[in-house]
């Protein structure tokens, strides 16, 4: 895992995580056990839907999954480091590291989980990127 980015506190409000998954259920289980950690996040069902809430509002950190309609994880990942290119990335991905550690090679995502994956690896990855709030 990279060390934590620089502090990017321009108009944030403290610990705020943008969640884009395509499951509602586990959307669900993010949206709990994110807020028994203390963050606030917003979530979004696409890639779309993720990046016009990115563009609208300010976060600390983006957690998404690969493959979702609409717009995908990495196409997303990828146009918000344009324009925002300190706010960490978090991949989660049910494909194998074979089929998507050769599509990370442009580095617009920061951290990559590969499902099924404990919630002990997703919290140690977010205290990591957030610890500089």
């Amino acid at each position: 895992m990279k060390s934590p980015r620089p502090k990017n506190t321009f108009g944030i409000t403290k610990n705020r995580i943008l969640v884009v998954e395509a499951e509602e259920a586990i959307r669900d289980l993010l949206s709990y056990r994110i807020s028994t950690m203390g963050y606030n996040a917003t979530f979004a069902c696409n890639g779309k839907e993720g990046l016009e809430c990115f563009q609208k509002g300010a976060y600390n950190l983006v957690i998404s999954d690969l493959t979702m309609n609409a717009m995908d994880g990495l196409t997303m990942a990828r146009l918000i480091k344009q324009k925002s290119p300190d706010t960490p990335i978090i991949l989660m991905t049910g494909w194998s590291r074979e089929e998507v550690l050769p599509k990370l090679k442009e580095n617009a995502v920061d951290f990559t989980i590969f499902k099924p994956a404990r919630f002990r690896v997703l919290r140690e990855a977010i205290e990591s990127f957030l610890s500089e709030f």
